[in-house]
Parts: C-alpha cells; sequence; structure tokens
C-alpha cells in the first residue's frame, strides 16, 4: 500500500506543475495587457494653468512657444477676463498671442458685401495694459464708406492725443484686419490692427524714427477692449 501511495504522488506532479505554468501564464498576460490599456487613455489638453507654470519656471517665451504648438490638443480659456488673468501673471504677450493662434480665435462672419465688417471696429477701445507705454487708446468712427482712428499715447501726467492718424476705406476691413501707416516729425509708425473677438483688438505696431537720432527701430503686440 505504501508503495502504491508513492506511485500516485509522483504522478500527480506534472499535472500540478502544468497547472501553476497555465496560471502564470495568464498572470503574465494580463500585467502585458495593463501599459497598452493606459496607453489609450485619452490626455488633457495643455492649459492655461499649464503656461502659467511654465512661464513661472523660467522657461523663454520662445520656448513655451514651442510646446504650445508641439501640444497635442490644447484647452485655452480666452476671454477677456483669462487673457486679463495671464498678464497679470507675468505670461509674455508673444506667448498669449501663440495661445490664440493655436486655439482658432478669430472673429466669424457671414458673407456680406465689401466694407459691412468695418462696422465691428465702430467704438472706443482701450489698452488691456494699464501701464502701457505705447497706444492708450483708440477711437474708430464709421461713415458710410470710410473708417477713421484716432489715437492717444503714453504720456504724463495725461494721455497725448495724436489725433486722427488715419482714414481708410471701410472694404480695407473686409479681412477682418486694417493696415496704415502713421507719421509724425520725427518718425514712421506702421499699426496693424486685427479683430480677435467682438470685443478685442490686436494691435501691432512698429515704429521707425526718421530723426537721424539713431534709435533702432522697435516693435509692440497690445490688445485692447471694447470700453
Amino acid at each position: 500500500m505504501m508503495t502504491s501511495n508513492r506511485v500516485v504522488n509522483k504522478r500527480a506532479i506534472p499535472l500540478v506543475s502544468s497547472l501553476l505554468i497555465a496560471i502564470s501564464s495568464l498572470v503574465c498576460a494580463q500585467v502585458s495587457v495593463q501599459p497598452a490599456v493606459a496607453a489609450d487613455q485619452t490626455t488633457p489638453g495643455m492649459t492655461n494653468d499649464d503656461v502659467v507654470t511654465l512661464s513661472k519656471m523660467g522657461f523663454g517665451n520662445d520656448v513655451i512657444e514651442a510646446k504650445i504648438q508641439q501640444a497635442g490638443a490644447v484647452n485655452f480659456k480666452l476671454e477677456v477676463d483669462d487673457l486679463s488673468k495671464l498678464k497679470a501673471a507675468g505670461v509674455a504677450q508673444s506667448v498669449i498671442s501663440a495661445m490664440l493662434k493655436r486655439s482658432n480665435v478669430k472673429v466669424e462672419a457671414p458673407a456680406a458685401a465689401s466694407g459691412a465688417r468695418g462696422s465691428l471696429f465702430n467704438g472706443e477701445w482701450v489698452n488691456e495694459n494699464k501701464h502701457t507705454d505705447g497706444t492708450t487708446r483708440l477711437r474708430v468712427t464709421v461713415r458710410l464708406n470710410l473708417m477713421s482712428f484716432e489715437a492717444w499715447g503714453k504720456c504724463q501726467p495725461v494721455d497725448c492725443s495724436m489725433g486722427t492718424i488715419a482714414t481708410i476705406p471701410t472694404s480695407d476691413a473686409d479681412t477682418g484686419q486694417v493696415n496704415f501707416r502713421w507719421t509724425n516729425s520725427f518718425s514712421v509708425r506702421q499699426f496693424q490692427i486685427r479683430l480677435v473677438g467682438p470685443s478685442r483688438l490686436e494691435v501691432q505696431t512698429t515704429t521707425t524714427f526718421t530723426d537721424n537720432s539713431g534709435r533702432p527701430k522697435y516693435s509692440m503686440l497690445e490688445y485692447m477692449v471694447r470700453e
């Protein structure tokens, strides 16, 4: 009888080993599947907080702009209050512009007769940055088929009136952007004004000095909101 029990146990060993190998294979298969499941999970897009974090960590504007362009998806909030918070957090204007461009923020309008879009510029506009050294205010007046631009610049104790800096056909605004040049006694300033929302303008200026002072040409990118 003792001999018979030993024979039975020897026969059971291969069966137990086979079961252990099968269980091990199943466990390994489950472990190998887990990374694939994780990879399929959707990652959230780049947010305003991500941009602020990169800025506060000291990354250059060109690096942050590259990150914005290379992000798989973006989830930026770009209303006026959000943009003000970005600027207050120290985010550069060029970075904000890259965020707007990546998010395709633009004014959509139905097809209309030439010049109809000029009315979207009409009104009083003030610079979002109260501490700007550039253009502080714009007044755009649309009459018939013409639109005129009055501007004010930063001065102390009150802003300086630059007068009417341009009068152009309303048809020039058909693309949602206008370009014109203003000349004074010591410089030439090129304006590029673009609608980036129903109540927001992007104002880019390039100033070239003509008074033989040797001062270098410079550019500014600013944003104005409807007053």
